[in-house]
């Protein structure tokens, strides 16, 4: 049986002069007061649960419920004007504002993190409620490794607990670009026809910031027909052997039985900077020809990721094709000086008409200035900077250093902290080249 709705306003209090009346007509009621009777006397005529979502909360409430701040009812709000209801119209208040004979279907809103329940009567409302896709794992790593408080390593905030400097946070960084999977080997040609331009320098340097970086597997191979420099320019560590004894003792090593332990008896492990180097021999013995290359390069690219090929002078060698032919970033080491910038862009220009793979090295290649003190020819620099970057990717600078200019091994720690930023910054923006590239010879292939 229906409950009647009954009057809500008091009755206007009868006027007129004739009769003498003074009564006055007595204040209205309160809007929510009206609001709640009203669902009252719906609840009651219709007993079927209701569902709403409130979305600021996401809280399922029923319909009438008395919670501070949720209105009861839709289509009723405070701050509105009551409507009067006429006296004996009961009616009238439910012929303005009729009840939906079905109710709404309503999409619960659920987290990644939450695990979605069914509300009570859900099923039988038509609630629909979104499929179940799993516990995402990575959501707390997403969320939680960013709230997590950074502090210093170095210097005397590491001592206090502080947060890292923005020097050492972009040191970070760039270690973190160092250290891309590339998903198969990556070999780094450092090449210029013209000596004394920092080829076997910034061979030991790129391969030194990347073994700090990525935490070893990589090699710095000098790929040179007779007596190198990089010997003189790394740690002996106890062999003495070179690239020949290597090349001699192929025919003996079978690559399914070749262990990465057995390599050691033929490369210098550098601890400073976690790489191993492979250098040339001092005496003559036999040129390093193009496939005795490949041969040491196919078996060296089963044991290391990164490859830094420290190249001659002389590029119509075979050896020195062999290793354009394989490269997978080409690195052009120069002086602000016009002796070093001519050859270096003769280079370029006939490498890159040599074939597509080759000019698209010559397009995405690193160019890295490894000036002494007092090496630099004053306006070489200012007019070498247009050439090199509209030839190449990048171009980088290595300031002077005491320790290179000292013609001694290269220890990464000895370094000034400019020079060390300055070699982090050339190590990133050759990996970043190496995944450009990686994904432009799929396409050529």
């Amino acid at each position: 049986m229906a409950v009647e709705e009954r009057e809500l306003t008091p009755p206007a209090s009868q006027s007129g002069s004739a009769r003498g009346s003074s009564l006055r007509q007595e204040p209205a009621m309160p809007a929510d007061i009206v609001a709640r009777a009203r669902a009252a006397i719906r609840q009651a005529n219709h007993p079927e649960s209701e569902l709403t979502v409130e979305p600021a909360s996401r809280q399922v409430l029923p319909i009438g419920a008395p919670m501070d701040g949720v209105p009861a009812a839709a289509g009723y709000q405070a701050d509105s004007e009551p409507s009067e209801v006429v006296a004996g119209e009961p009616e009238a208040a439910e012929k303005s504002d009729p009840l939906p004979e079905t109710p709404t279907p309503v999409k619960l809103v659920v987290e990644p993190w939450e695990q979605p329940g069914e509300p009570q009567g859900a099923a039988n409302l038509g609630v629909e409620l979104p499929r179940w896709r799993g516990y995402n794992p990575d959501y707390v790593a997403d969320q939680m490794v960013p709230m997590i408080h950074a502090r210093a390593t170095t210097g005397w905030r590491s001592w206090l607990g502080m947060e890292p400097s923005k020097s050492e946070q972009l040191r970070k960084q760039l270690q973190a670009e160092m250290c891309v999977n590339f998903g198969q080997p990556v070999k780094i040609v450092v090449a210029n026809p013209r000596g004394s331009a920092g080829k076997t320098i910034m061979s030991v340097c790129l391969a030194g910031v990347l073994g700090v970086a990525r935490g070893g597997g990589v090699c710095a191979f000098e790929n040179h027909e007779l007596r190198g420099v990089m010997g003189l320019r790394t740690l002996t560590n106890g062999t003495k052997r070179t690239t020949r004894d290597f090349i001699n003792d192929l025919s003996q090593m079978t690559p399914e039985q070749v262990r990465q332990a057995d390599l050691g008896r033929y490369v210098r492990h550098q601890h400073v900077g976690n790489f191993d180097a492979m250098v040339t021999s001092r005496s003559f013995e036999k040129q390093l020809d193009g496939d005795e290359y490949r041969a040491a390069s196919a078996l060296l690219e089963r044991f290391y990721e990164v490859i830094v090929v420290d190249t001659a002078n002389n590029e119509a060698h075979e050896a020195f094709q062999a290793a354009i032919a394989d490269a997978t970033v080409l690195v052009v080491p120069t002086k602000w000086r016009p002796t070093h910038i001519t050859p270096a862009a003769q280079m370029l220009n006939d490498m890159a008409a040599r074939s597509p793979r080759h000019r698209m090295l010559v397009q995405n290649a690193v160019v890295v200035a490894t000036n002494g003190f007092n090496e630099a020819v004053p306006g070489a620099r200012e007019m070498a900077l247009p050439m090199f970057s509209s030839l190449a990717e990048t171009v980088v600078e290595i300031p002077p250093d005491p320790h290179i200019d000292a013609d001694r091994p290269i220890l990464l720690d000895q370094l000034r902290p400019r020079t060390r930023r300055a070699l982090d910054e050339f190590g990133a923006a050759v990996c970043r080249v190496a995944v450009k590239n990686l994904s432009a010879l799929e396409e050529l292939s």
